[in-house]
């Protein structure tokens, strides 16, 4: 949503909007000259010629009551955004996982194009979540969640993998596979959809695609393919072929994980096809600068780390925990997580117990965040807790980061503390990583005395 205040802001159009708490996000809208509010109240829509909302918003919220009673229109995130990119070359960036850094990567890849890029996340390389350019690139994160990714008509597409997700509005895997073949044919016959050819889900859909389609990926049949990959701590590095045997070289991201290579590979393959040359890819791709949230380390020494990261989907803690351990080898992984929403922790709940058990050495779980959803009976962080085993433990709301980094200061063995989930995180693992810098520099200075 901030990132649409920001384009329009920048085409000179008025924009107000509402929040419950103010934040970076709201204090940077305000400084360039929207009208922001900290409460949802009627009076606040005064004469707009509409009112947009994301899918978080309820219908019974009072604003959106009010704009319905004065017939103002009330349109979708999706909607405006597909208003916005129709006036430019389309590209949408889709998938249950990975589009918000395969959606940043491609706007730094192709900056020589000049585009405007919006994206679900704040991006670190420009303090937002968007990017308006001059070029006729429009670029988008296209969110499947509430199916809204149907209103957009790209010229170009990327899907990076379909998983079972945001069962509270679909029916099974059929049905979001379904969605997914209905969004890429929407793609323009003249251009190209990329998808990844290492998802069973998205492959099983190919034969009913109708629109130009290529694949990318570690698969032997891929049309551009991974060969060779070295992981550092902090950095990846991979080889790419065409499917002709073209060898298209080595590439470096300074981001660990093997999905974040893939992720690297499909805003590679559809930049080759936008004609960037591969000196410039490589150059922008060591530069990357990942999204907020994204295996964002906010300290680390030689004994303590923290990391947070969005993660919440078993893929997703799989995918996270694989580049923590790249990261930081040898290190004890103490994990903080909240599950998001009553309905995917019900619909995944064996693989979220095979998630967070096998891959953390503590764990520590706090209460279901409902995000506007009623609670299921028998769904609870306890019984999730039960299910996994020893290692877990219940929190019921999140301590002091004083006290937590105190108890994890006196441990002999180096730990990384991994904060994962949707839900509003962020301050705890910041304060967190505060009170372990401050503990090991009393700790530099006691030592020197």
């Amino acid at each position: 949503m901030s990132g649409i205040a920001e384009l329009l802001l920048a085409s000179e159009f008025p924009v107000s909007g509402s929040d419950l708490t103010r934040s970076t996000i709201t204090d940077r809208l305000e400084s360039l000259g929207a009208k922001i509010y900290y409460d949802h109240h009627a009076s606040h829509i005064q004469q707009p010629s509409c009112v947009v909302v994301s899918s978080a918003v309820q219908v019974s919220n009072p604003e959106w009551q009010e704009a319905v009673r004065r017939s103002i229109p009330v349109i979708q995130r999706a909607e405006m955004l597909a208003e916005l990119m129709r006036l430019k070359k389309g590209i949408a960036v889709a998938g249950s996982h990975g589009k918000t850094t395969t959606t940043s990567l491609l706007g730094q890849v192709l900056h020589s194009l000049d585009p405007t890029v919006v994206v679900g996340g704040r991006l670190q390389h420009w303090n937002a979540s968007s990017l308006v350019g001059k070029g006729s690139t429009f670029i988008i994160e296209a969110d499947e969640s509430d199916r809204s990714f149907l209103k957009f008509s790209p010229v170009y597409s990327i899907v990076t993998n379909i998983d079972l997700e945001h069962l509270d509005n679909y029916r099974d895997l059929n049905d979001i596979k379904d969605c997914f073949v209905s969004f890429l044919n929407r793609t323009a016959f003249f251009g190209e959809n990329w998808i990844c050819a290492d998802c069973e889900n998205l492959q099983s859909i190919r034969p009913r695609l109708n629109k130009p389609t290529k694949t990318f990926g570690y698969a032997e049949d891929a049309d551009i393919r991974i060969t060779r990959v070295e992981w550092e701590r902090t950095k990846s590095l991979f080889c790419l072929e065409r499917k002709t045997g073209e060898d298209l070289g080595s590439f470096e991201i300074p981001v660990p994980g093997r999905h974040n290579i893939l992720n690297a590979t499909g805003a590679i393959s559809l930049a080759l096809s936008l004609g960037i040359g591969l000196t410039s890819l490589r150059r922008s791709l060591k530069n990357f600068v990942q999204a907020d949230r994204r295996l964002q380390t906010h300290y680390r020494s030689e004994r303590f780390a923290v990391v947070e990261d969005y993660a919440h989907h078993p893929t997703e803690i799989r995918a996270a925990m694989e580049g923590v351990s790249q990261m930081f080898p040898g290190f004890r992984k103490i994990v903080i997580f909240q599950p998001h929403r009553y309905t995917r922790t019900k619909a995944l709940w064996d693989e979220f117990v095979g998630a967070l058990g096998g891959l953390s050495d503590e764990l520590y779980l706090l209460p279901i965040y409902a995000a506007h959803e009623a609670a299921i009976e028998g769904v609870s962080s306890d019984r999730l807790a039960a299910d996994i085993g020893t290692r877990a433990n219940l929190w019921g709301a999140l301590p002091q980061a004083s006290v937590f980094a105190s108890e994890c200061s006196v441990r002999q063995e180096p730990v990384v503390a991994v904060v994962l989930g949707a839900a509003p995180l962020t301050s705890f693992a910041k304060s967190l990583a505060f009170e372990l810098e401050s503990l090991a520099s009393r700790s530099a200075v006691i030592s020197k005395v």
